[in-house]
């Protein structure tokens, strides 16, 4: 009896022991966490094979899971042409032959145990197994997001295959196909982001910004950089088109020392230049309104590696359709626009798919160009003053270059020869404008004078200007006159704005003021050596 019931009592401890494992490989259930995604993302789970699961990423008893269908995933694998690495790794294969001895899940999971995580096997596995899920809703989990991650609840332990939604937010990439066995709750962290675009003009002194002001003819240079995502790597093909927009006061410049320049930036800064690889195309009537700059597959560029950037160099010169200041319609200045249309399924063959960073930040520009106003008008009565001739120049390298406008007094070149600099004369209101000019030091020179009036010297103008870059809009504009306290200009209409004054009649030389002075100062000096010697003459007398 003792023995029955010592060995009645080891029994029940080996049930009472095994049972809750047994019942745990099928009742247990367990959650998956993604991080690294956003809130516009969802992830969907299927069970590829089921088994019994243990924490060191191993399955057992191993069958078809509940989220694929078997059979045909049996016989794509056999029907496959995808080559990868064999275990080996010295040899490659396709599927089929891989695979072509399975009969079932335990002799498909037989072949894909011991490919390493990543490998090429494992990708390629995923991309079929992409194209065998079952469809209807009971054969996948899908993900909840809440605060920064994403969570796929009541996961039965098994073999899992995990794909991002169908359809992700504009700009954004779809994250690669996930192959993970799941025997308890697991956190993943996704893999893979989507390029931006930064577009800058240049300032000044090789300095690219969001804003700067030229001259109306000016040829300006542009910046568009674009990054590559992390997992550059996971793509077969690559698309990466650049597209920008000009408003009507840019034209584009493409040719000789201003042709488009396409350069790949290494990590450590290190540039190749890979313009033959990209396609430059103009789009619309006269003036090109929008150009893009396209590589069907950057992935064909060899140079080009994750990690780094892809610079655009190209040109457009200010025309005399330019706006004016920040322009009262509110726009800001001569504005410029890109996107960028790049691949975003990494688990896609061919083509693939793509999307645009349209609408996010850093990839639009303005640029300003400012407009200057004289006044003529006689010292004394203040009356406007008709018909008085100005031209303007400014200094380089020591030498003067003279404006030259059209008609409507916009600005179209600038001379070394001051016979060749255009003349403006003032209006009925003794008024002129000088339009297009930037923010830099000009010289006003009178070269008509009216009859009984006195010319002026010339006047140094300094165009002053602050801008608001985070609004990409001029914030303060101010003309400074002969170094005098700076005049506040209009940052509507971008203009600064200046009176000058003319004195009628001669300043004739005069005689005798000069020598009143000396002979009254010569006087005083006379008298006062008088005392001096009176009084010592006197101090004398009295020793």
């Amino acid at each position: 009896m003792k023995k029955f019931l010592s060995l009645l009592l080891v029994t029940t401890l080996l049930v009472t022991a095994i049972l809750p494992i047994a019942m745990a490989d099928e009742t247990t259930t367990h959650t998956i966490t993604i991080t690294g995604s956003t809130s516009g993302h969802t992830y969907e789970a299927y069970q590829i094979f089921k088994g019994n699961a243990d924490n060191e990423d191993e399955l057992g008893n191993i069958e078809w899971g509940d989220g694929v269908n078997g059979e045909e995933l049996l016989k794509k694998l056999k029907e496959s042409e995808l080559q990868v690495t064999k275990k080996d790794g010295g040899t490659k294969d396709s599927l089929k032959n891989i695979f072509g001895s399975a009969n079932k899940a335990d002799d498909v999971a037989k072949i894909l145990d011991s490919y390493a995580d990543d490998s090429e096997m494992a990708k390629a596995f995923a991309e079929v197994v992409s194209t065998a899920l079952k469809s209807d809703n009971g054969s996948k989990k899908t993900s909840t997001y809440s605060s920064g991650s994403h969570t796929i609840s009541n996961v039965t332990p098994g073999y899992y295959f995990i794909q991002d939604s169908v359809t992700v937010p504009k700009g954004e990439a779809k994250t690669r196909y996930l192959l993970k066995v799941i025997g308890k709750d697991e956190t993943i962290k996704v893999k893979g982001d989507a390029p931006t675009l930064e577009k800058t003009v240049l300032k000044d002194n090789d300095i690219f910004t969001d804003v700067a002001d030229y001259e109306i003819g000016d040829i300006i240079p542009f910046h568009l950089e674009g990054t590559l995502p992390t997992n550059y790597d996971d793509y077969k093909t690559y698309k990466y088109k650049f597209t920008d927009t000009l408003s009507s006061g840019l034209t584009f410049v493409d040719g000789g020392n201003h042709a488009v320049k396409v350069e790949y930036v290494s990590k450590d800064n290190q540039k190749t230049d890979i313009t033959s690889s990209f396609k430059v195309e103009k789009i619309g009537p006269e003036p090109i309104q929008q150009i893009t700059i396209t590589c069907d597959d950057l992935k064909s560029v060899t140079q080009v590696q994750a990690g780094g950037t892809i610079l655009v160099t190209y040109y457009a010169q200010l025309n005399e359709d330019a706006a004016i200041g920040n322009a009262t319609s509110g726009a800001e200045g001569n504005t410029n626009t890109a996107s960028l249309e790049f691949s975003n399924n990494p688990n896609a063959s061919g083509s693939g798919e793509t999307t645009t960073t349209e609408d996010t930040p850093n990839t639009d520009i303005a640029v300003f160009t400012f407009q200057l106003d004289i006044t003529k008008q006689d010292s004394r009565t203040n009356s406007p003053l008709t018909g008085v001739g100005f031209k303007i120049y400014k200094m380089s390298g020591g030498a003067k270059k003279w404006a030259q406008f059209n008609e409507d007094g916009v600005l179209t070149g600038w001379t070394d020869n001051e016979e060749d600099g255009t003349e403006r004369k003032t209006d009925a209101q003794g008024k002129l404008s000088f339009v297009g000019l930037a923010a830099d030091t000009y010289y006003l020179k009178e070269t008509t004078v009216l009859d009984g009036y006195n010319s002026i010297e010339d006047a140094k103008l300094e165009i002053e200007v602050v801008y608001d870059e985070e609004e990409k809009k001029v914030s303060k504009l101010s003309l400074k006159v002969n170094d005098q306290e700076s005049q506040e200009g209009n940052i509507l209409t971008g203009i600064v704005s200046t009176t000058v004054s003319n004195r009628k009649g001669s300043r004739l030389p005069s005689t005798g003021g000069m020598g009143t002075v000396m002979i009254y100062t010569l006087g005083v000096v006379l008298v006062s050596c008088s005392l001096l010697l009176l009084y010592s003459k006197k101090q004398k007398e009295k020793k």
